[in-house]
């Protein structure tokens, strides 16, 4: 498993990195991404992808550390562009959520575009942060293509959206404990798709910082990945060949968080669902 969006640069980690990523490996972790979100970030993720062999870094600016900087300043993240271990530029995108005045919105958005223009001039993939800004988001890869594409890191938008995001080549990260809306997405996309669903680039996957603490650690890390994503996709496979309505799929899913809890605990559980906003919520 590749875990294609970590955060082993966060100060979380300075005290038990190497035990971290030693057991990651052991769980079944075959690669890592560090992802940064600015220079000093960028700097560290490079830094800890040359102590091991299967951990990358992808560099940049993310939307929410542009407000002291000069667009300039991107200048600065080019001569780790050359070094063979960076493999992306990330995360990097649009965050409308904290601030939503019109000059911020531009600010970022030409930081996005700039980012871009040197994910091409590098021909390098990025990795994209949007947060309430999906059309915005959209209409600037229209109107300046990735040439590798890349990776839509925590998506939230519709079905629709996410299938304009795969035709300009991306791959479509979600929460995988996110039940309700993995099968929404994977429901809706099958009937249209068809069999082809499972040759698009949807992935799940856990943010490294997501959750506060798992069955293990006191925040989320690589090594918690493999577990959930086997089981959760298991799951949702299985209902999918099934066919329930909606009743035997809620009831099928209830069954498998209650095993979940009996596997890890029940306050781990009902933390990552209270952050993933599940309770109550639909699960098809």
């Amino acid at each position: 498993m590749f875990n294609t969006h970590s955060h082993l640069n966060d100060d979380a980690f300075k005290e038990d990195l190497n035990d971290v990523v030693t057991r990651s490996k052991e769980y079944g972790v075959t690669n890592i991404l560090v992802n940064s979100w600015d220079l000093k970030s960028s700097k560290l993720a490079l830094d800890i992808s040359e102590k091991y062999d299967f951990i990358y870094a992808a560099i940049g600016f993310h939307p929410e550390n542009i407000a002291d900087l000069d667009i300039k300043d991107l200048e600065t993240i080019k001569p780790l562009l050359k070094h063979c271990k960076v493999v992306a530029i990330g995360e990097i995108g649009l965050d409308y959520y904290w601030d939503k005045k019109n000059e911020t919105k531009t600010k970022q958005k030409d930081f996005f575009i700039k980012q871009i223009e040197i994910a091409n001039e590098y021909n390098l993939p990025i990795c994209i942060h949007c947060r309430d800004a999906i059309e915005d988001t959209l209409n600037i890869l229209k109107k300046h293509p990735v040439k590798k594409g890349g990776v839509m890191h925590c998506y939230s938008g519709s079905v629709e959206s996410m299938k304009e995001f795969v035709k300009l080549g991306f791959e479509i990260q979600y929460q995988s404990m996110d039940l309700s809306r993995v099968a929404r997405i994977r429901s809706e996309y099958h009937d249209e798709m068809g069999d082809s669903l499972y040759r698009m680039k949807i992935i799940d996957y856990n943010d490294l910082l997501f959750w506060k603490k798992n069955m293990e650690e006191r925040v989320n890390t690589p090594l918690f990945n493999p577990q959930l994503y086997h089981a959760l996709c298991s799951e949702i496979e299985k209902r999918e060949q099934a066919k329930l309505n909606k009743d035997e799929a809620m009831n099928k899913i209830m069954l498998f968080i209650e095993a979940l809890k009996k596997q890890y605990g029940e306050d781990v559980i009902d933390e990552c669902l209270n952050d993933m906003s599940m309770k109550g919520t639909k699960i098809i």
